[in-house]
């Protein structure tokens, strides 16, 4: 759980990333070999990550809206 977590939130601090967006991480990560049960970063992302989802947001780290509470692992 915790590995998939590490992907989804690294996918959504990429926003926070100057000319840098989750799209273009999504597609280094599937250059980069990264393996998701869909077949690419950006299916994994969109149609299963929802179990990690509530795995981020039960330990604080992301809000329901999928923004980083920027607060350590509890």
């Amino acid at each position: 759980m915790e590995e998939n977590a590490t992907c989804y939130l690294q996918i959504l601090l990429s926003d926070y990333i100057k000319e840098y967006s989750r799209t273009q991480l999504m597609e280094d990560m599937d250059v980069w070999g990264y393996s998701f049960r869909l077949g690419s970063a950006l299916a994994w992302f969109n149609r299963d990550t929802e179990e990690v989802r509530q795995w981020l947001i039960s330990h604080l780290i992301i809000n329901t809206q999928d923004k980083p509470t920027w607060k350590l692992r509890n």
